[in-house]
């Protein structure tokens, strides 16, 4: 059977998607889906294409939850055989969502119903706390950012709802740059070294105090990253998704800022050398 993505609601957020329900045959769940469909980075600075753009968002959400940061389960949305169908719900726009390469997906979830302005105060110390871990992805915009994520007060956690993509941004349908992305020199000599800075530089897992992340590791094996996928269900490496020349650049980004973030790691009592 092929994926059936029942449209919702319109665009939630300002790029296009909405919410939606999935149908696959096999079970339906409630989703939140976006994409975008441009570009404003010049021409010949980057390699980063605007079809692309769900798969570099679930690469935040997956190397976020390797740190031990809570999101909601996550997908990229294949539809590179164009039988994804869309249906569309009542008082919503025949917005025409079709014909994209990827969509990214993450599942709907529910706050706690408590007081309104005790979930802020629980939610700004708890994302608080985990800052050192979201300057490490260069994810700037949570903190202050109420809708961007989700209190569970049972458990005293957040979960990230909306991390964006933490080196290309996407706003209004478009990916763009942050100003410090502009800065990274793209070349061997600044890679060699900033591979020799993160040698043997590992941070304590945010959600398990005895288990340590390799960050060389992270960066060195970074072309084997897998993400979740949907139509089909799996998982899948970044390098069957997206090509070498963007991996490499993305890798950059990555490694720029967990270089960049290491005193403060250190100043937080979470880098460990070893």
């Amino acid at each position: 059977m092929a994926l059936e993505l029942n449209v919702l609601s319109d665009a939630k957020g300002s790029n296009p998607g909405g919410l939606a329900r999935i149908t696959n045959g096999r079970d339906n769940f409630d989703v939140y889906f976006k994409y975008v469909y441009g570009s404003k980075i010049p021409v010949g600075f980057s390699n980063l294409k605007s079809d692309h753009q769900p798969v570099y968002e679930a690469i935040t959400f997956e190397l976020a939850r390797r740190l031990g940061l809570s999101t909601p389960s996550f997908f990229v949305l294949l539809n590179d055989k164009n039988d994804v169908k869309f249906n569309y719900g009542k008082n919503v726009s025949k917005k025409k969502h079709s014909g994209r390469l990827y969509y990214f997906i993450s599942k709907i979830i529910k706050e706690s119903s408590i007081d309104k302005k005790q979930l802020n105060e629980i939610g700004n110390t708890i994302v608080e706390e985990e800052r050192p871990y979201l300057e490490m992805l260069q994810i700037d915009d949570i903190l202050g950012v109420r809708q961007n994520y989700l209190v569970d007060s049972a458990n005293a956690k957040v979960f990230y709802i909306d991390l964006g993509c933490s080196f290309v941004h996407a706003k209004e349908g478009f990916i763009y740059f942050p100003s410090r992305s502009r800065k990274i020199n793209h070349n061997e000599k600044r890679n060699k070294k900033g591979r020799c800075q993160l040698k043997r530089k590992n941070v304590i897992k945010l959600d398990n105090v005895g288990e340590l992340i390799n960050l060389e590791g992270i960066v060195s094996n970074f072309r084997n990253l897998m993400v979740p996928t949907l139509n089909p269900f799996g998982r899948k490496k970044i390098s069957d998704l997206i090509s070498i020349r963007e991996i490499e650049e993305v890798e950059d980004y990555i490694r720029y800022g967990f270089c960049n973030n290491l005193k403060s790691l250190e100043e937080r009592k979470i880098l460990i050398i070893n």
